[in-house]
C-alpha cells in the first residue's frame, strides 16, 4: 500500500516525463496521445498500489523505489501503515469499548487544511459560474435548429446565450450546455460552425467530467507543484485535441479561418471558469502554432504515440522489482525475533506455570516463555511457485512442491506436515501455519519477565461450562486463580495483552 506522498512522488516523475515529451513532440504526434498519457497520470495519483516491473524506471536506480526514497520522510498515509511492533493480532484483547488511544500527525492536519481550502476555492468558483449561467436564455433560430439536427447526441444538449460571458464555453455532464456570448454574430456562419463543432467535441468526449476529476485530484495533491502544472497542461491539451478534430473535420483549408476565429475570441476572454471548457482561454499562441503546423496523422506518428504511452506507463507508473520479489522469498507478518519484542503493545501467545508469578516491591511480575507462529499476506502466498522461498519458523524453506485444495483452501508445501513440509490455512484475512489438529505451529522466541499492571485481569475460559463469558478475576485474586488445581497455561490456550510494557490482561481459552 502506497502512501499519499509516495503516490504523489511517482505521479510527479510521470508528469515530468510527459512535459519533456510534450515539449519535443507536441506538433509531431496526435494530440489525443497526450490526453491518454494524462489519464494514466490521474490513475497513478489515485490508485495506492504499484505493480512491480523489471522495466520500471526505478529499477535503473539501484536499491531505490518511491517507497524507499520516502521511507524516512513524514508521510500521509492513504491507509494506516503502522510499524510492525505496534500491530499484533489479538484474540479478544481487552474490552471492545476500551480505547487504546490514537494520534493525528501534524502533516495530516496540514494536508487536510490545504485540501479543504482548494475544495472551497473551486466550489465557490463553480457556484459563481452556475448562478451566472442560470440567467442564460435558449437560442432559437433556423441555423441552430439545423445544426443540432446534423449533430445528434443521446444526451439532451442545449445551446444558450448569456450577457455574463464574452467567449463560448461548455458546461454540464448529463445535460450539457453550449453557452454563447449575447453579442455572438449569428450571421457569421463559418465562425459559428468552428465554434459549435469545437464545443460539441468537448461534450462528446465528456471533457467536463475529465476536468472535474482532474480538479478533484488537484485538491488531494495540492502540495505537489507538478500536479498544478498537470492541471494547466491537461486543459491546454483538451483544447489542442479539439482544435485538431475541428481542422480534420473541415479540412486543411480551414486552418486560416479557424485560427482567425481563435484570435478574435482571444480578445474577449471570459472570467474564471475552472470547471468549464472555454473555446479560447488556454495558451492561444500554442494553439495557433499547433493549427498551422498540423499535418495528416501518419501510421508512423500514431505508432510512435502508442509506443510512448506504453513506455511512460511501464517506466513511470510501475515500481522496481525488489530483491524479495525477484527471488520470490515470502516473509511472515508480525515476526517476533526475541522475547523483548513482546514488550511492545499487542497480544502474545505465552507459556508459564503458577511459580512464574512473583510479588515484588512494586507489585507483581510474570515470567513467561513467548511463542510465535507465522502469518502471511494472501497476495504473497498466491504468488508462490515451485522454486520460491518462504520463511517458516525462522528458517528459509525452498518450495519444491505446491498443492492447493480448492474446497478447503488449504495450501500444502513440500508434502505437508506429515512429510516435514508446511501446511497453510486462511484465517481472518491472512494465511497461517497449521498442524494436523488445526493448531498453528508455534515456536519459542525466548523468555522474559514482564510487570503486571495494577488493574490487570485474568479471564478464564478453561472449562467448557465457563464459555462464552468466562470467569474474570482482578489482581487481588490472580495468584489464587493461577495456582488452582490442574492449572495449564500453554501457547495453545493462553494469551497476554501488553500495554506500555505491562501485562493488562491474561486470557486462558477452553480448548476442545
Amino acid at each position: 500500500m502506497m502512501s499519499l506522498v509516495q503516490m504523489s512522488f511517482s505521479g510527479a516523475i510521470m508528469i515530468l516525463a510527459i512535459v519533456i515529451i510534450r515539449a519535443v513532440m507536441i506538433n509531431r504526434l496526435p494530440k489525443k496521445i497526450f490526453l491518454i498519457m494524462w489519464d494514466v497520470v490521474l490513475l497513478r495519483l489515485c490508485i495506492p498500489f504499484s505493480i512491480p516491473s523489471p522495466y520500471s524506471l526505478y529499477s535503473l536506480v539501484k536499491d531505490y523505489t518511491p517507497s524507499e526514497i520516502l521511507e524516512k520522510t513524514p508521510v500521509l498515509q492513504v491507509m494506516p501503515n503502522v510499524p510492525i511492533r505496534n500491530v499484533r493480532p489479538v484474540h479478544n484483547p481487552i474490552g471492545a469499548g476500551q480505547s487504546i488511544g490514537t494520534t493525528i500527525s501534524i502533516w495530516v492536519i496540514i494536508w487536510g487544511i490545504g485540501a479543504v481550502a482548494c475544495l472551497i476555492f473551486f466550489s465557490l468558483a463553480y457556484v459563481k459560474c452556475y448562478l451566472e449561467f442560470r440567467t442564460s436564455l435558449p437560442v432559437r433560430n433556423e441555423f441552430i435548429t439545423n445544426w443540432k439536427r446534423e449533430h445528434p447526441l443521446y444526451r439532451k444538449m442545449e445551446i444558450r446565450q448569456s450577457d455574463r460571458i464574452f467567449a463560448p464555453l461548455t458546461y454540464g455532464i448529463l445535460r450539457p450546455v453550449i453557452l454563447m456570448p449575447q453579442k455572438t454574430d449569428w450571421d457569421n456562419k463559418e465562425a459559428l460552425q468552428y465554434v459549435l463543432l469545437h464545443e460539441y467535441i468537448h461534450i462528446r468526449r465528456f471533457d467536463a467530467l475529465s476536468k472535474l476529476l482532474t480538479t478533484a485530484v488537484l485538491c488531494v495533491h495540492w502540495f505537489n507543484p507538478f500536479v498544478w502544472a498537470m492541471y494547466i497542461l491537461v486543459n491546454r491539451d483538451m483544447e489542442l485535441s479539439c482544435d485538431e478534430c475541428v481542422v480534420r473535420g473541415f479540412g486543411e483549408k480551414s486552418k486560416s479561418g479557424y485560427a482567425k476565429t481563435l484570435i478574435r475570441m482571444e480578445t474577449v476572454k471570459s472570467g474564471m471558469t475552472p470547471l468549464c471548457n472555454n473555446f479560447s482561454k488556454n495558451a492561444i499562441e500554442e494553439r495557433i502554432t499547433a493549427i498551422m503546423k498540423m499535418k495528416k496523422n501518419s501510421f508512423i506518428s500514431v505508432l510512435i504515440g502508442v509506443v510512448l504511452v506504453a513506455s511512460v506507463t511501464t517506466a513511470c507508473a510501475t515500481s522496481a522489482t525488489t530483491e524479495n520479489e525477484t527471488k520470490k522469498e515470502i516473509q511472515p507478518l508480525y515476526p517476533l525475533t526475541s522475547a523483548e519484542d513482546a514488550l511492545a503493545d499487542g497480544g502474545y501467545s505465552v507459556e508459564f506455570s503458577a511459580d512464574s508469578l512473583e510479588k515484588t516491591a512494586d507489585g507483581y511480575t510474570l515470567n513467561v516463555k513467548v511463542y510465535e507462529y507465522d502469518r502471511y499476506e494472501p497476495d504473497a502466498i498466491t504468488g508462490l511457485t515451485e522454486g520460491s522461498k518462504i520463511q517458516f519458523c525462522n528458517e528459509i524453506v525452498e518450495v519444491k512442491s505446491l498443492e492447493k485444495d480448492e474446497e478447503s483452501g488449504y495450501i500444502t508445501i513440500n508434502g505437508g506436515v506429515e512429510n516435514n513440509g508446511i501446511e497453510l490455512m486462511e484465517e481472518d484475512g491472512l494465511y497461517r501455519t497449521v498442524t494436523v489438529n488445526d493448531y498453528p505451529i508455534y515456536y519459542p522466541v525466548g523468555t522474559i519477565t514482564i510487570p503486571l499492571a495494577d488493574d490487570v485481569t485474568f479471564e478464564d475460559h478453561m472449562d467448557e461450562s465457563k464459555e462464552p463469558d468466562g470467569v474474570v478475576t482482578d489482581v487481588t485474586g490472580l495468584q489464587a486463580a493461577l495456582q488452582g488445581e490442574d492449572t495449564n497455561f500453554t501457547c495453545y490456550n493462553t494469551i497476554v495483552t501488553v500495554r506500555q510494557e505491562k501485562i493488562v490482561q491474561v486470557i486462558r481459552y477452553w480448548i476442545p
